[in-house]
Protein backbone atom coordinates (compact mmCIF):
# COMPACT_ATOMS: atom_id res chain seq x y z
CA UNK A 1 0.00 0.00 0.00
CA UNK A 2 2.83 2.43 0.84
CA UNK A 3 4.35 1.83 -2.60
CA UNK A 4 0.96 2.55 -4.21
CA UNK A 5 0.58 5.81 -2.28
CA UNK A 6 4.07 6.89 -3.36
CA UNK A 7 3.19 6.13 -6.98
CA UNK A 8 0.14 8.43 -6.91
CA UNK A 9 1.75 11.15 -4.79
CA UNK A 10 1.97 13.58 -7.72
CA UNK A 11 -1.72 13.31 -8.64
CA UNK A 12 -4.23 15.99 -7.74
CA UNK A 13 -8.01 15.81 -7.99
CA UNK A 14 -9.19 18.85 -9.92
CA UNK A 15 -12.59 19.51 -11.54
CA UNK A 16 -13.09 19.39 -15.29
CA UNK A 17 -15.97 21.85 -14.98
CA UNK A 18 -17.62 24.16 -12.47
CA UNK A 19 -17.98 22.92 -8.91
CA UNK A 20 -21.18 24.46 -7.66
CA UNK A 21 -20.71 24.35 -3.91
CA UNK A 22 -17.87 24.43 -1.44
CA UNK A 23 -16.16 26.20 1.39
CA UNK A 24 -12.82 27.92 1.61
CA UNK A 25 -9.92 25.67 0.69
CA UNK A 26 -6.88 25.42 -1.53
CA UNK A 27 -8.48 24.43 -4.83
CA UNK A 28 -9.44 26.99 -7.45
CA UNK A 29 -13.00 26.15 -8.47
CA UNK A 30 -16.44 27.65 -8.79
CA UNK A 31 -18.64 27.87 -5.71
CA UNK A 32 -21.59 29.55 -4.08
CA UNK A 33 -19.62 31.71 -1.68
CA UNK A 34 -19.86 35.32 -0.67
CA UNK A 35 -17.82 36.64 -3.57
CA UNK A 36 -19.51 39.47 -5.48
CA UNK A 37 -18.12 38.12 -8.76
CA UNK A 38 -21.35 36.77 -10.28
CA UNK A 39 -20.90 33.78 -12.57
CA UNK A 40 -24.29 32.41 -13.72
CA UNK A 41 -27.66 30.99 -12.65
CA UNK A 42 -28.51 27.31 -12.34
CA UNK A 43 -31.52 25.29 -11.23
CA UNK A 44 -32.02 24.86 -7.50
CA UNK A 45 -31.29 21.45 -5.97
CA UNK A 46 -31.87 20.34 -2.36
CA UNK A 47 -29.04 21.36 0.01
CA UNK A 48 -28.51 24.68 -1.80
CA UNK A 49 -28.25 27.79 0.36
CA UNK A 50 -31.71 29.39 0.22
CA UNK A 51 -30.08 32.81 0.52
CA UNK A 52 -28.76 32.33 -3.02
CA UNK A 53 -32.22 31.96 -4.57
CA UNK A 54 -33.02 34.57 -7.20
CA UNK A 55 -36.57 35.59 -6.34
CA UNK A 56 -36.87 37.95 -9.31
CA UNK A 57 -36.48 35.00 -11.69
CA UNK A 58 -38.93 32.99 -9.61
CA UNK A 59 -41.56 35.74 -9.92
CA UNK A 60 -41.18 35.66 -13.70
CA UNK A 61 -40.86 31.91 -14.30
CA UNK A 62 -42.15 30.19 -11.13
CA UNK A 63 -38.94 28.16 -11.27
CA UNK A 64 -36.26 28.15 -8.56
CA UNK A 65 -32.77 29.26 -9.59
CA UNK A 66 -29.70 30.05 -7.51
CA UNK A 67 -27.03 32.64 -8.19
CA UNK A 68 -23.47 31.31 -8.55
CA UNK A 69 -20.33 33.21 -7.68
CA UNK A 70 -16.67 32.35 -8.22
CA UNK A 71 -14.42 31.73 -5.24
CA UNK A 72 -11.60 29.56 -3.93
CA UNK A 73 -13.27 26.49 -2.47
CA UNK A 74 -12.80 22.98 -1.22
CA UNK A 75 -14.14 20.19 -3.37
CA UNK A 76 -16.55 17.73 -1.78
CA UNK A 77 -15.26 14.41 -3.08
CA UNK A 78 -17.42 11.32 -2.78
CA UNK A 79 -16.61 7.66 -3.34
CA UNK A 80 -19.36 5.17 -4.15
CA UNK A 81 -17.89 1.76 -3.31
CA UNK A 82 -19.84 -1.21 -4.67
CA UNK A 83 -19.55 -3.80 -1.89
CA UNK A 84 -22.13 -6.26 -3.20
CA UNK A 85 -21.32 -9.95 -3.55
CA UNK A 86 -20.82 -9.64 -7.32
CA UNK A 87 -17.63 -7.68 -6.54
CA UNK A 88 -16.21 -10.62 -4.58
CA UNK A 89 -14.92 -12.41 -7.66
CA UNK A 90 -11.62 -13.00 -9.37
CA UNK A 91 -8.20 -14.39 -8.56
CA UNK A 92 -7.46 -10.88 -7.36
CA UNK A 93 -11.00 -9.85 -6.50
CA UNK A 94 -12.73 -6.83 -7.95
CA UNK A 95 -13.48 -5.66 -4.43
CA UNK A 96 -9.83 -5.74 -3.36
CA UNK A 97 -8.97 -3.50 -6.31
CA UNK A 98 -11.94 -1.21 -5.62
CA UNK A 99 -10.90 -0.81 -1.97
CA UNK A 100 -7.33 0.01 -2.98
CA UNK A 101 -8.57 2.62 -5.45
CA UNK A 102 -10.88 4.08 -2.79
CA UNK A 103 -7.95 4.37 -0.38
CA UNK A 104 -5.89 6.11 -3.06
CA UNK A 105 -8.69 8.56 -3.91
CA UNK A 106 -9.25 9.22 -0.23
CA UNK A 107 -5.57 9.92 0.31
CA UNK A 108 -5.48 12.43 -2.54
CA UNK A 109 -8.70 14.10 -1.36
CA UNK A 110 -7.52 14.52 2.23
CA UNK A 111 -3.98 15.52 1.24
CA UNK A 112 -5.50 18.23 -0.95
CA UNK A 113 -7.50 19.59 2.04
CA UNK A 114 -10.76 18.64 0.35
CA UNK A 115 -13.82 17.02 1.94
CA UNK A 116 -14.24 13.23 1.66
CA UNK A 117 -17.47 11.23 1.86
CA UNK A 118 -17.71 7.47 1.28
CA UNK A 119 -20.91 5.57 0.45
CA UNK A 120 -20.99 1.76 0.54
CA UNK A 121 -23.41 0.29 -1.99
CA UNK A 122 -25.04 -3.12 -1.48
CA UNK A 123 -28.78 -3.88 -1.25
CA UNK A 124 -28.92 -0.45 0.37
CA UNK A 125 -26.65 2.59 0.58
CA UNK A 126 -24.68 3.31 3.74
CA UNK A 127 -22.62 6.44 4.41
CA UNK A 128 -19.37 5.17 5.92
CA UNK A 129 -17.67 8.54 6.24
CA UNK A 130 -19.03 12.06 5.85
CA UNK A 131 -16.99 15.14 5.02
CA UNK A 132 -13.70 13.95 6.45
CA UNK A 133 -11.21 16.80 6.28
CA UNK A 134 -7.43 16.75 6.72
CA UNK A 135 -4.74 14.12 6.28
CA UNK A 136 -4.93 13.28 9.98
CA UNK A 137 -8.12 11.34 9.18
CA UNK A 138 -6.44 9.19 6.54
CA UNK A 139 -5.23 6.22 8.57
CA UNK A 140 -8.57 5.76 10.31
CA UNK A 141 -10.26 5.92 6.90
CA UNK A 142 -7.74 3.46 5.43
CA UNK A 143 -8.25 0.97 8.26
CA UNK A 144 -12.02 1.06 7.80
CA UNK A 145 -11.74 0.51 4.05
CA UNK A 146 -9.40 -2.45 4.52
CA UNK A 147 -11.83 -4.06 6.97
CA UNK A 148 -14.83 -3.99 4.61
CA UNK A 149 -16.30 -7.21 3.19
CA UNK A 150 -18.83 -7.87 0.44
CA UNK A 151 -22.47 -8.61 1.21
CA UNK A 152 -25.90 -8.65 -0.41
CA UNK A 153 -27.14 -7.73 -3.85
CA UNK A 154 -26.45 -4.59 -5.84
CA UNK A 155 -29.19 -1.97 -5.63
CA UNK A 156 -28.08 1.07 -7.61
CA UNK A 157 -31.38 2.82 -7.01
CA UNK A 158 -30.60 2.87 -3.30
CA UNK A 159 -28.27 5.77 -4.06
CA UNK A 160 -31.32 7.90 -4.87
CA UNK A 161 -32.16 7.93 -1.16
CA UNK A 162 -28.67 9.04 -0.10
CA UNK A 163 -28.60 12.74 0.68
CA UNK A 164 -24.87 13.47 0.32
CA UNK A 165 -24.63 14.08 -3.41
CA UNK A 166 -24.65 17.72 -4.40
CA UNK A 167 -22.18 19.77 -6.37
CA UNK A 168 -18.90 17.91 -6.11
CA UNK A 169 -16.88 15.09 -7.66
CA UNK A 170 -18.02 11.46 -7.33
CA UNK A 171 -15.91 8.38 -8.06
CA UNK A 172 -18.17 5.42 -8.80
CA UNK A 173 -16.29 2.10 -8.26
CA UNK A 174 -18.42 -0.80 -9.53
CA UNK A 175 -18.74 -3.67 -12.00
CA UNK A 176 -22.03 -2.27 -13.42
CA UNK A 177 -23.39 -5.83 -13.53
CA UNK A 178 -26.86 -5.12 -12.14
CA UNK A 179 -29.80 -3.25 -13.62
CA UNK A 180 -30.64 0.30 -12.66
CA UNK A 181 -27.25 1.95 -12.79
CA UNK A 182 -28.50 4.41 -15.43
CA UNK A 183 -30.95 5.90 -12.90
CA UNK A 184 -28.09 6.33 -10.45
CA UNK A 185 -26.02 8.12 -13.10
CA UNK A 186 -28.95 10.41 -13.94
CA UNK A 187 -29.44 11.15 -10.24
CA UNK A 188 -25.79 12.16 -9.85
CA UNK A 189 -26.09 14.46 -12.86
CA UNK A 190 -29.23 16.12 -11.54
CA UNK A 191 -27.49 16.74 -8.22
CA UNK A 192 -24.68 18.59 -9.98
CA UNK A 193 -22.04 15.90 -9.49
CA UNK A 194 -19.05 15.53 -11.78
CA UNK A 195 -18.84 11.74 -11.97
CA UNK A 196 -15.98 9.40 -12.87
CA UNK A 197 -17.15 5.82 -13.42
CA UNK A 198 -14.42 3.25 -12.81
CA UNK A 199 -15.67 -0.01 -14.29
CA UNK A 200 -13.95 -3.03 -12.75
CA UNK A 201 -14.11 -6.57 -14.09
CA UNK A 202 -12.06 -9.63 -13.22
CA UNK A 203 -9.80 -11.03 -15.91
CA UNK A 204 -11.86 -14.25 -15.76
CA UNK A 205 -15.01 -12.28 -16.61
CA UNK A 206 -13.43 -10.56 -19.59
CA UNK A 207 -11.68 -13.65 -20.94
CA UNK A 208 -12.93 -16.85 -19.25
CA UNK A 209 -10.99 -20.04 -19.87
CA UNK A 210 -12.60 -22.45 -22.32
CA UNK A 211 -13.72 -25.67 -20.62
CA UNK A 212 -16.08 -28.44 -21.66
CA UNK A 213 -18.42 -28.10 -18.68
CA UNK A 214 -19.00 -25.29 -16.22
CA UNK A 215 -21.20 -24.85 -13.20
CA UNK A 216 -22.43 -21.25 -13.17
CA UNK A 217 -23.30 -19.75 -9.79
CA UNK A 218 -25.00 -16.39 -9.33
CA UNK A 219 -22.90 -15.10 -6.44
CA UNK A 220 -25.66 -12.76 -5.24
CA UNK A 221 -28.61 -15.20 -5.35
CA UNK A 222 -26.92 -18.61 -5.12
CA UNK A 223 -28.72 -19.88 -8.25
CA UNK A 224 -26.77 -22.60 -10.11
CA UNK A 225 -26.75 -23.85 -13.67
CA UNK A 226 -24.52 -26.28 -15.58
CA UNK A 227 -23.58 -25.57 -19.19
CA UNK A 228 -21.36 -27.15 -21.81
CA UNK A 229 -18.91 -24.55 -23.12
CA UNK A 230 -18.31 -24.89 -26.84
CA UNK A 231 -16.26 -22.63 -29.07
CA UNK A 232 -19.50 -21.24 -30.45
CA UNK A 233 -20.82 -20.43 -26.98
CA UNK A 234 -17.46 -18.86 -26.07
CA UNK A 235 -17.65 -16.65 -29.17
CA UNK A 236 -21.19 -15.57 -28.23
CA UNK A 237 -19.99 -14.72 -24.72
CA UNK A 238 -17.16 -12.58 -26.07
CA UNK A 239 -19.56 -10.64 -28.27
CA UNK A 240 -21.92 -10.09 -25.35
CA UNK A 241 -19.23 -8.96 -22.91
CA UNK A 242 -17.80 -6.56 -25.50
CA UNK A 243 -21.29 -5.22 -26.19
CA UNK A 244 -21.88 -4.80 -22.45
CA UNK A 245 -18.66 -2.81 -22.08
CA UNK A 246 -19.46 -0.60 -25.05
CA UNK A 247 -23.03 0.04 -23.86
CA UNK A 248 -21.78 1.00 -20.38
CA UNK A 249 -19.20 3.34 -21.85
CA UNK A 250 -21.85 4.98 -24.08
CA UNK A 251 -24.31 5.31 -21.18
CA UNK A 252 -21.63 7.13 -19.19
CA UNK A 253 -20.35 9.27 -22.04
CA UNK A 254 -23.76 10.57 -23.13
CA UNK A 255 -24.28 11.81 -19.56
CA UNK A 256 -20.94 13.59 -19.55
CA UNK A 257 -19.45 11.00 -17.18
CA UNK A 258 -15.82 10.07 -17.55
CA UNK A 259 -15.58 6.30 -18.08
CA UNK A 260 -12.53 4.26 -17.12
CA UNK A 261 -12.46 0.49 -17.63
CA UNK A 262 -10.02 -1.78 -15.87
CA UNK A 263 -9.42 -5.45 -15.31
CA UNK A 264 -8.23 -6.52 -11.89
CA UNK A 265 -4.77 -7.26 -13.30
CA UNK A 266 -4.12 -3.58 -14.08
CA UNK A 267 -1.95 -1.46 -11.80
CA UNK A 268 -4.12 0.63 -9.42
CA UNK A 269 -1.77 3.57 -9.91
CA UNK A 270 -2.27 3.42 -13.69
CA UNK A 271 -6.04 3.32 -13.21
CA UNK A 272 -5.97 6.48 -11.10
CA UNK A 273 -3.63 8.19 -13.56
CA UNK A 274 -6.22 7.53 -16.26
CA UNK A 275 -9.15 8.58 -14.05
CA UNK A 276 -7.57 11.62 -12.41
CA UNK A 277 -4.68 12.60 -14.62
CA UNK A 278 -7.02 13.40 -17.50
CA UNK A 279 -9.65 15.21 -15.45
Amino acid sequence: MEKFLREIEGLKITPRRKILQGSKGNTASYGLGTSTDFFEHRSYVPQDDLRKLDWKIYCRTKELYVRQFTEESQIHIKIILDASLSMDYGTYSKFQLAKQLAIGIGYLALKGLNLLTVVKLTHQSEVLAYKLNGLGNFYGFKKRMEGLACEGKTNYEGLLQTDVFYSGITFFLTDFLSEGYEKALDFLNVRGEETIGIHILAEEEKRPKLRENLRLVDIETGEKERIAVTKELYSIYQRKINSFLEDTKVNCSKRGIKYVFSETTKSPAKILFEAIGGI
